[in-house]
């Protein structure tokens, strides 16, 4: 149970943390591609382990799913810096939008989360967002979406990770986010 408030309490933590630099405070297409890329392995995972009585034992995800994890995995050193970014600008737009923009309002008394966790070394903030991730997609994932989630991870798989997160970052871009903007059309 300890446990679980602790992570409760470092996923309020990155969820109201922000690092946007003074000079911009847009998340480029390149950015969102990137945590495309580092976000897949566990947002994949996660689904896989929450829809596993839903899904067809012969499915994608019994049959290849690892295969298509571990591609996506294998890219996540390389796409961590940007993707870094692109979690706190994201983040910052989501306190913003919760009205969670002072410190005092965080829950943590004051402590600056978004320099908390802005600061934090890699190795310590990388398994804190997947941690997150893997636990905001058990939450918001309904077992009616489970054949559906199937299907996207199913039709990406023969596209080459970099590639799908070109397109996604380019639809990102083309659908228009108002928080955080999409800035540019920078190639990951």
């Amino acid at each position: 149970m300890r446990i679980r408030t602790i992570l409760a309490g470092l996923s309020l933590a990155s969820l109201t943390c922000s690092q946007a630099s003074a000079a911009q405070d847009c998340v480029s297409e390149a950015e969102v591609a990137a945590l495309f890329v580092y976000a897949m392995p566990s947002m994949l995972d996660s689904a896989r382990n929450s829809c596993d009585k839903q899904l067809r034992s012969n499915g994608f995800f019994k049959t290849n799913g690892s295969q298509l994890i571990g591609r996506y995995a294998a890219l996540q050193n390389e796409t961590w810096p940007r993707a870094k970014r692109a979690v706190l600008l994201f983040a910052s737009a989501y306190q913003k939008q919760a009205g969670r923009a002072t410190p005092a309002a965080n829950g943590f008394g004051g402590l600056d989360t978004n320099a908390l966790l802005g600061s934090l070394p890699d190795n310590v903030a990388r398994p804190l967002v997947d941690a997150i991730i893997v636990q905001r997609v058990a939450e918001e994932l309904k077992p009616e979406q489970c054949r559906n989630v199937e299907r996207v991870a199913q039709a990406i798989a023969p596209i080459e990770p970099r590639l799908a997160a070109v397109l996604i970052g380019t639809m990102m871009s083309l659908v228009g986010l108002d928080e955080p903007k999409i800035c540019n059309s920078e190639a990951p």
